[in-house]
C-alpha cells in the first residue's frame, strides 16, 4: 500500500490549491517514495526480483 502522511506543509500544499506535480514535490520533499521505488529497494536488498515488481506493479509511466 502506499501512504501518504498528510504533513503540515502537504496540507498547506494542498489547502493552496497546488496541483499534483507540486503536491507531489511536496511529499517528496517528506520522504514519499512510490510502491515501484520501494520494490527497486527491494530489490537492491536481494529481497524480491525486478520481474515480481513488474508483474505486480507494472512499469511505471514516468508522468
Amino acid at each position: 500500500f502506499e501512504v501518504l502522511p498528510v504533513t503540515p506543509g502537504l496540507r498547506q500544499g494542498i489547502v493552496q490549491g497546488l496541483n499534483a506535480i507540486e503536491i507531489e514535490s511536496l511529499a517528496r520533499a517528506a520522504g514519499m517514495m512510490t510502491l515501484f521505488e520501494s520494490g527497486c529497494q527491494a530489490i537492491e536488498q536481494g529481497l524480491t526480483s525486478l520481474e515480481e515488481v513488474v508483474r505486480v506493479l507494472g512499469i511505471p509511466h514516468g508522468d
